[in-house]
């Protein structure tokens, strides 16, 4: 049975990209693997007095932010598992933090097909975007096999 791997950068979930890798994977009857890539964004300061409201204050919107940016990428792992449930297609989905190159590399040589959007590290699109490799380095990791998509139904 042939199989892809949908890989995703961050909160934002590019529906072109799902469209087009789901649109493949029932034609081609093929297996479809999702991968949610978000990086750990930890505030490194650590706030030493703890009864400054105004620091407190901010410290707990900075970690309101993470969780509900988490509660976006979860949601669109649910989405994508129902868009890929409707039209009966086997699949697997897995959300990756702090991803290396060499565990997506790995990753990427037990699919026929890769499907990445063309727009994955664009910085105003990719927030909590996987930031520990570059889309070119991935392209380098398995050429033949990568198939970008764009936001205009383009793929290259």
């Amino acid at each position: 049975m042939k199989s892809a791997l949908v890989i995703f950068n961050g909160i934002k979930f590019p529906y072109y990209l799902m469209e087009y890798a789901l649109a493949q994977a029932k034609e081609n009857k093929a297996a479809m693997h999702l991968v949610f890539l978000r990086a750990r964004k930890e505030n490194s300061e650590s706030y030493g007095f703890p009864s400054d409201l105004e620091a407190t204050e901010e410290k707990s919107a900075v970690e309101d932010d993470e969780k509900y940016n988490r509660e976006i990428i979860i949601h669109h792992m649910k989405l994508a598992n129902d868009m890929v449930a409707s039209e009966g297609i086997t699949c697997k989905t897995e959300l990756q933090t702090d991803c290396s190159i060499e565990e997506i590399s790995h990753l990427m040589k037990n699919f026929d097909v890769v499907y990445i959007d063309a727009d994955y590290d664009n910085e105003n699109t990719s927030l909590l975007g996987n930031e520990k490799f570059s889309l070119s380095e991935l392209i380098e990791e398995a050429p033949s096999k990568i198939k970008l998509v764009s936001e205009d139904g383009t793929v290259i």
